[in-house]
């Protein structure tokens, strides 16, 4: 399962290193917390779409109360595999780190990858047919001095031009990479959703019109293959859409995309459609549960790195999971189902020290732990695969 993690500290130097979370919760938000946790779906929707006058209202009172106060809550993205736990503290503002305008683009960052993944996994499966999913790849001809004159403003061009035709033609909304390849020139990926079936000819002919191509390049210069399952099309964001290039010719490409004001490498087409397929659910939670649900993610991540085997970078993940206590401004982002993720915080939510007790007297029936082991088990400072 693929997990990222972000999180928000202002001032870390002045935070004391045996704190923990004791900010309360507003009067009001303790009040909401309690009209929706007895509900049968804990989360609410915010999808202000669907929300009348009225609703639309409420919700903006609420998200003013919200931000004013210290908070805590969970989200999750309906249909999706987004999740996140976050926590805030007026009482430490964010101090803001970089920002206003962007430079040049050097090619495709950690974060960039991450956003791309989220909005992927943000997307509603059970609003879209698995079966209307499309990966769509387009490369220019072999001139490969002319096209590596090609300016960044001539790509994008290129980019709207194709995009509006596949719009306008098959209708739908897609997820678009620009990677530059080797010979310094570049090419385009797309996840194209809500369409079944994308003529190769005709899209083969629309894009050597827009491009200029040679008649090599008419038979040659665009993929297009169906998806098989929403498995496999999280594997080719993961690996094809948000590749980070690590090779020693990068630097040649990066400073070729520096050169040529590359700008974004990565973006959504007809968003006003991806918006009506995404539609995330929040609960605000108490101290007590939000500090249960952060032990008890920790623990499912280092269950999964001990079943996996995969102990690469421990020490870094285990000192960057105890710092999660410490921190006042608090964002944690991962994949999960939404199952399993409502399971997590009911869980957390409704959790009783008198069934926990239970449950580890019976892990310690199966296996034998130490005393040291069971106190960690108890607190939540560390899991053990059985």
């Amino acid at each position: 399962m693929s997990v990222t993690e972000k999180s928000n500290d202002t001032d870390a130097s002045n935070a004391s290193v045996g704190s923990s979370i004791a900010h309360k919760c507003s009067s009001k938000l303790e009040h909401n917390q309690k009209e929706h946790s007895t509900d049968v779906s804990i989360y609410e929707s915010i999808n202000a779409k669907s929300l009348n006058a009225e609703q639309r209202k409420a919700l903006a009172i609420r998200s003013a109360i919200t931000h004013q106060a210290n908070y805590r809550k969970a989200t999750i993205a309906s249909g999706g595999t987004y999740a996140s736990i976050e926590r805030k503290n007026s009482d430490r503002p964010l101090a803001q780190i970089g920002g206003g305008i962007r430079g040049n683009t050097y090619g495709m960052s950690y974060a960039s990858r991450k956003r791309l993944l989220n909005a992927m996994a943000k997307l509603d499966r059970c609003s879209i047919d698995q079966k209307e999913v499309l990966f769509v790849t387009l490369t220019y001809d072999e001139k490969t001095s002319i096209n590596k004159l090609i300016r960044g403003r001539e790509y994008k061009r290129h980019l709207k031009n194709i995009t509006q035709a596949i719009t306008r033609e098959y209708g739908g909304f897609g997820v678009w990479r620009f990677e530059m390849q080797k010979r310094l020139v570049g090419h385009l990926h797309f996840v194209w959703y809500k369409v079944a079936y994308i003529c190769h000819e005709w899209l083969a002919r629309r894009w050597n019109e827009i491009t200029g191509g040679s008649e090599k390049h008419l038979q040659a210069g665009v993929q297009v293959e169906a998806s098989r399952s929403w498995k496999g099309t999280a594997i080719y964001g993961s690996k094809t859409m948000a590749y980070v290039a690590k090779d020693e010719s990068t630097y040649e490409q990066r400073d070729h995309m520096k050169d040529i004001h590359i700008g974004r490498v990565w973006g959504i087409c007809n968003r006003q459609e991806y918006e009506n397929h995404v539609e995330l659910r929040e609960v605000e939670v108490t101290e007590k549960a939000h500090t249960q649900l952060l032990r008890e993610y920790r623990k499912l991540q280092k269950s999964w790195r001990c079943r996996k085997g995969d102990y690469k970078g421990w020490k870094q993940m285990k000192r960057w999971m105890g710092s999660w206590m410490k921190l006042d401004n608090l964002k944690i982002e991962f994949y999960m189902e939404n199952d399993a993720f409502d399971k997590l915080v009911s869980y957390s939510v409704n959790v009783d020290k008198r069934s926990k007790q239970k449950g580890f007297d019976r892990l310690k029936d199966r296996v034998r732990f130490s005393r040291l082991d069971m106190w960690r088990m108890r607190h939540g400072y560390g899991t053990f695969a059985v």
